[in-house]
């Protein structure tokens, strides 16, 4: 096999920010009662809609992130494939970490203040991935982890946002949506979307399309609770995009796919065993005070 530079691996999944998802106007379908009630100022009394784009919005900040500026965590747990066709290959298991605050900003704003770290393995193993063999093309990859570093999001509950870091060379758009939304008994689930179609500025380069999907998952009471600021939540997580320039696929043709499980946590101790011990052994100052990064 042949040797070729080092790669490095995003401290987000897939060069963007696996939970990067946004507050805009979706299709849902109606819950419980369908009177219009204000949802500002509060966090969650009076959702009775999520017809109403700004119930909707709260109700799925609630479950994606907090009303409130606690400490809080991310852990997905998944696998990468590559594709050809229709045939899934599987590169590597993924163990992904996000850290985060929020703060409201007024007029009906808040921000989102994270940072995040990503480890690869073996499939079916635990050692981390120094270098991946790619099947498609017979080389071997050196991998390298970015360190992590902080990143703010604005959004609004008028289903705006979030905001999103330009990518150089490329003139992106994109397409956000949530909804639909279901209630099972006490079970609450909304997705989360977001496309983004990267066209290069320069003549010769290829275009980078992302379709990003998550479904978070939590009790609709605890969501519908004022007094539970920051309710427990799950999240199942697809991406389906184009092979990025790093795995140096040339004229290889396919997809480049995660998915990915998970849940949101308020103790460091809470996030799996494997994630930290990767996280303590290659950032461990990092990893002694995450929240002073949100900080700095």
């Amino acid at each position: 096999m042949s040797k070729s530079k080092a790669i490095t691996v995003p401290a987000a999944l897939g060069r963007r920010r696996c939970l990067e998802v946004a507050l805009a106007l979706g299709a849902v379908v109606a819950l419980g009662d369908t009177t219009q009630t204000t949802t500002s100022g509060s966090s969650g009394a009076g959702l009775t809609d999520l017809r109403d784009p700004r119930q909707l919005s709260l109700a799925f900040r609630k479950l994606a992130w907090s009303m409130d500026d606690t400490l809080s965590f991310w852990w997905l747990r998944g696998v990468r494939y590559g594709m050809r066709g229709a045939v899934a290959t599987p590169f590597w298991d993924m163990h992904v970490g996000l850290w985060f605050r929020t703060r409201d900003i007024g007029n009906d704003r808040y921000e989102v203040l994270r940072a995040s770290a990503n480890f690869y393995t073996p499939v079916g193993e635990f050692s981390l991935l120094e270098q991946f063999a790619n099947p498609f093309t017979g080389q071997t990859l050196p991998v390298r982890y970015a360190p992590p570093r902080r990143v703010t999001q604005t959004y609004a509950l008028d289903g705006r946002g979030p905001t999103r870091e330009t990518v150089p060379g490329m003139n992106g758009t994109t397409l956000a949506t949530i909804g639909p939304a279901w209630l099972e008994g006490d079970e609450i689930a909304i997705q989360g979307d977001v496309m983004l179609r990267n066209e290069p500025a320069a003549a010769g380069q290829r275009a980078f399309n992302v379709n990003d999907w998550s479904t978070y998952v939590g009790s609709w009471r605890e969501v519908r609770d004022p007094a539970i600021r920051n309710p427990a939540a799950a999240q199942t997580f697809t991406d389906v995009l184009d092979f990025p320039a790093w795995l140096q696929m040339g004229d290889t043709q396919g997809t480049f796919v995660s998915r990915c499980y998970g849940r949101k946590v308020t103790r460091y101790e809470d996030m799996p065993t494997i994630w930290r011990r990767h996280f303590e052994a290659r950032f461990p100052e990092v990893a002694r005070n995450p929240a002073a990064l949100l900080s700095g």
